[in-house]
């Protein structure tokens, strides 16, 4: 069988793609069918709502006689649920500054560029209108940080971390959105509508991920997983995004189907359902070839009295899938679908649930006990058999005698048992959630349970910094800076206002993502650098020492000063390295010149 890549789709072609989209669909539906139960069975704990299954005749209906029997839902689920979030947030977001920072990659063509289209705020500003190494990265920087003060972008973060601590997978979606902006520019405030990249969250309930992740990869191939999100529209939304969109498929609102969509029949709610699925896209033909589309967009829309056809079509502008996926742990190679802690105390707080509440009902019983009276009693014959609740009475051949049900410790217990298991599960221990174990327990102690609790949560986090967070930012970048038209906006790293536009931002940027922890490694690399000057310092003025006396050093004072300033951090671009690079013999006023002046500078920053 050969594949054809990247045809041109004829309109034979149409109705194969629709069905090939649909049969995956339900495909994928089905394979995680049992993952879809779980998913629901955690969604009713965290609403705290009772099962009632207990209370239910063999029939299914509800039983009068069990109506008695306590029915109470633990907050377990949505107790550990609120902890991971919040500590996942303190562990991606410092309370100041930015989770992350850029490199940017100064080429001459970009120097080029930005002399043509120069940065006019003024120098005056602290804004320097020469773009140097550092000014580029804080450039970009600048720019991210600011389109993410456009909308909620940590709480975004919190969505999605919270679909992956529930479900086992987060994701998110980069999306350009047309925001209405307020800043500060030279004549006042100002309001201009642009469009920014937004980081969408979207439930992993309503998206079907591709489950071949890894097959074509034995053979050094990679394909566009194939994703298909779904959902219920109405179909006069459709219609009016349609007319507003266009049919041009390269334009990201584009690329509908009017014909199409006019064929649909919608539902008693007005309703169609959507299926959009974005990827790699092998269909086949009614030859024995099959067609295979790179980096597309397809909507289905499947309405009332089996109508279904393909309402839109476009090309990929990303480049790339626009879906971020941020599994919290994947165990099966064959299963694009994580586990989470929620997942994992799922059946251990049904178990904790079923030993409280028989424990509350063999409470009850001990309360009010059941009784035991003489079978010729008058109303013996009414009874109709023994029953057991709390103060029930069963006839019997002699006197009156209370019965005892069941062990209230021993329940107790097994249920304490289960709270403890599930803290050991999820890790939400006593002291994450505010307590103290002992009471003689010293704060390092406690500090120390904390940290062995949270020792998978900062796991998950760091893995999601340096892979989906990553490629967020590579694509918010990318698809901003495509976008992106001059304004003038503040810049926090630089403390002012400047004039910035997409030719100033350059072409290629790698980001190191480092989450809270940001400033205060940029607090140690300063301690560093200013440490390393001490001792460069102490160095020379052995060296002074020596020509003060006489002497020749055996040791190149020089070499070793600027050894100790790189290994300090000091790089070719500080300008205390560079002069000392340029010094052929010592220079006895380079300390108070050069280091001197750098030593202050960098005590005052720190």
């Amino acid at each position: 069988m050969n594949v054809i890549k990247s045809p041109k789709i004829t309109s034979a072609d149409w109705k194969h793609v629709c069905d090939t989209i649909i049969d995956m669909y339900k495909k994928r539906k089905e394979d995680r069918r049992d993952l879809e139960k779980e998913w629901d069975e955690i969604d009713r704990q965290l609403r705290m709502e009772p099962s009632g299954r207990h209370k239910l005749d063999s029939d299914g209906k509800p039983d009068k006689n069990k109506a008695w029997l306590s029915d109470v839902e633990l907050p377990l689920q949505s107790q550990a649920l609120e902890i991971l979030t919040a500590d996942a947030r303190r562990m991606r977001f410092p309370d100041s500054g930015s989770f992350f920072s850029a490199h940017a990659a100064i080429t001459d063509e970009y120097l080029n560029r930005v002399e043509e289209t120069p940065i006019i705020t003024g120098d005056l500003a602290g804004v320097p209108s020469i773009i140097t190494q550092d000014n580029a990265d804080k450039l970009v920087q600048g720019t991210l940080d600011l389109w993410h003060r456009q909308y909620d972008f940590r709480s975004n973060c919190d969505q999605i971390d919270s679909e992956a601590f529930k479900y086992g997978v987060g994701v998110g979606r980069a999306r350009m959105v047309l925001k209405q902006i307020d800043y500060q520019g030279v004549k006042g405030a100002l309001s201009n509508a642009v469009k920014i990249p937004m980081l969408v969250p979207r439930s992993i309930k309503d998206t079907y991920l591709d489950d071949n992740p890894h097959h074509l990869m034995n053979e050094g191939v990679v394909v566009r997983p194939s994703i298909i999100a779904h959902k219920f529209q109405l179909l006069t939304d459709v219609i009016l995004a349609a007319k507003a969109g266009g049919s041009d498929p390269d334009s990201q609102y584009g690329g509908w189907m009017m014909k199409n969509i006019m064929k649909l029949e919608k539902d008693k709610k007005g309703n169609v359902e959507i299926l959009e699925l974005e990827g790699d896209l092998i269909f086949p033909r009614k030859t024995k070839e099959d067609v295979y589309v790179e980096n597309v967009i397809v909507t289905v829309a499947m309405g009332d009295s089996g109508t279904r056809s393909v309402i839109r079509y476009r090309h990929n502008d990303i480049g790339e899938s626009s879906y971020i996926i941020q599994p919290y742990h994947l165990e099966h190679l064959d299963s694009p679908y994580g586990t989470s802690p929620l997942i994992k105390g799922r059946p251990i707080q049904s178990m904790a649930v079923e030993a409280l509440n028989k424990y509350n009902q063999v409470a009850s019983l001990h309360a009010h006990p059941p009784v035991t009276y003489e079978s010729d009693d008058p109303h013996a014959a009414a009874l109709g058999g023994p029953e057991i609740y709390p103060g029930s009475s069963t006839p019997a051949n002699g006197p009156i005698q209370v019965h005892m049900i069941g062990d209230p410790v021993a329940m107790y217990n097994s249920y304490a048992s289960f709270l403890q298991q599930y803290a050991d599960t999820t890790g939400i221990n006593a002291p994450r959630l505010g307590a103290q174990t002992v009471s003689h327990t010293t704060a390092y102690a406690k500090e120390a349970e904390i940290s062995r609790g949270t020792i998978r949560t900062v796991d998950y986090v760091k893995s999601s910094l340096k892979g989906p967070m990553e490629r967020w930012l590579q694509l918010a970048y990318r698809l901003g800076k495509k976008y992106m038209k001059k304004s003038t906006v503040y810049m926090e790293p630089y403390g002012g206002f400047v004039d910035i536009s997409s030719k100033q931002l350059p072409d290629r940027v790698e980001f190191d993502v480092h989450g809270s922890g940001g400033p205060a490694e940029e607090q140690a690399k300063s301690a560093a650098k200013l440490n390393a000057l001490q001792m460069a310092l102490q160095i020379e003025q052995v060296g002074q020492q020596h020509q003060q006396a006489g002497t020749q050093s055996k040791l190149s004072i020089d070499a070793a000063m600027i050894s100790v300033l790189k290994e300090g951090g000091w790089t070719e671009d500080d300008q205390i390295l560079s002069e000392l690079q340029q010094q052929e013999q010592p220079d006895p006023n380079f300390t108070n010149v050069s280091a001197g002046q750098a030593l202050t500078n960098l005590a005052d920053s720190v």
